[in-house]
């Protein structure tokens, strides 16, 4: 991470044991591609334990650069790492032109699998929000391998929402790595010949009445050679994201040089007028710590004493795929960390507690959450917002944690 983000002790970190829950992965794929013309095929974890081992792997991955091998890391994952680019590499020696790399491995990526049309024609599936029936509304991936001046089809073929909003010009997010060094632009809006429509795909497990699959089909030309290019939903905003964030924050407060270790225990600061308090509140059905940070004045400037100041409680976004409330949390932050005198005032003013890491097990980072997420849905798949407070314990006890308050 841009802050020099270094977590200590890893699987400590994020895996922090007494979760007895283990509960099947749900994947219902009711498109099949044909396997011939199969460049890539993600990761799929089928139960609780695989799911939380492929989520370390990636959130190590953003914070380290590179793909590490986790201690015990299962044979089923370390099999995958060492073959996820057969494929490609066998797509490469029988074509006559260059062919795209694929890849999802990385936070919030969820590529399922693509087909091969032509070097200039993809089709695209990407995985269904787990323990749902199919639901799919968004995507994230990168193309390596590319050609300059080349302008390439991609096509999404298993949407499960109607997104009129990209029948209403909404374009495609888009980071090359390459146009960001030259120009320093990364996530942009591009894409042309955008098309959103109803194909020939029909879904049997839904209960609504559009049992229709869509397909998002778009055209990208590429700028550069051998550029490594990332197409989105929307702007991502991922769980090491939130944590780089915290960590800036904090060597700030502490005046402390970068490379600060981060870890998940309980932290206090009292500097530079500000009064800081971060805590693990709860954990994800994953073991992912969910933070509760308190920002108010420090004693020595207290204009209105702490026990008569009003309390203003901020989570972050509810649904994984609006990563806006996490942009909006982190200027938030920005504002209360500023310092201008009425900033000064206000925090003098008000008690500010919030819950920066949105309420799932990571992510994810959907456009935005990590490893293997759901929209509007939790791993367990089900929706946040009717009768939170009814929810068991053991299905989603960080956000019965935030009701309780």
């Amino acid at each position: 991470a841009g802050c020099g983000l270094r977590f200590a002790n890893f699987r400590h970190c994020l895996d922090r044991g007494g979760h007895n829950l283990y509960f099947t992965v749900l994947d219902w794929n009711e498109i099949e591609l044909p396997k011939e013309d199969c460049i890539y095929k993600g990761y799929d974890p089928r139960n609780v334990v695989e799911l939380r081992e492929y989520m370390m792997l990636l959130i190590n991955l953003s914070v380290k650069g590179k793909v590490e091998i986790i201690p015990n890391m299962s044979k089923k994952l370390s099999d995958y790492l060492s073959q996820r680019n057969d494929l490609w590499e066998e797509a490469m020696k029988e074509a006559e032109g260059k062919v795209l790399r694929f890849d999802a491995l990385f936070e919030s990526g969820n590529l399922d699998q693509v087909n091969m049309v032509s070097c200039e024609h993809y089709v695209l599936k990407v995985k269904p929000d787990v323990n749902t029936c199919g639901t799919s509304q968004w995507f994230y991936f990168s193309v390596a391998n590319t050609v300059a001046s080349s302008i390439v089809k991609f096509e999404i073929v298993n949407f499960t929402r109607k997104m009129k909003l990209y029948r209403a010009g909404m374009k495609i997010w888009v980071w090359s790595k390459k146009l960001e060094r030259k120009s320093k632009i990364k996530w942009h809006k591009d894409g042309v010949d955008i098309e959103y429509k109803a194909n020939s795909y029909k879904r049997q497990l839904d209960d609504s009445e559009d049992k229709s699959f869509y397909t998002l089909s778009f055209k990208y030309e590429f700028k550069y050679d051998d550029d490594t290019v990332f197409f989105a939903y929307t702007c991502p905003y991922a769980y090491s994201d939130i944590c780089s964030l915290i960590a800036r924050r904090e060597n700030e407060l502490e005046q402390a040089g970068e490379g600060s270790v981060f870890t998940t225990d309980r932290k206090s600061i009292v500097k530079k007028g500000i009064s800081y308090t971060r805590e693990c509140f709860a954990q994800t059905i994953c073991g992912i710590p969910v933070y509760e940070i308190t920002i108010t004045a420090s004693s020595k400037k207290e204009v209105i004493p702490s026990k008569n100041r009003k309390c203003i409680v901020i989570t972050s976004r509810v649904h994984a795929g609006e990563t806006t409330g996490s942009l909006m949390l982190e200027g938030f932050w920005n504002f209360l960390f500023g310092t201008p005198a009425l900033t000064t005032r206000r925090k003098q003013s008000v008690e500010a507690g919030t819950r920066p890491v949105r309420r799932q097990d990571l992510p994810l980072s959907q456009p935005c959450r990590s490893g293997r997420g759901q929209f509007p849905h939790r791993r367990r798949g089900r929706r946040l917002e009717p009768g939170l407070a009814k929810r068991t314990p053991c299905a989603i006890p960080h956000v019965l944690c935030v009701d309780t308050l």
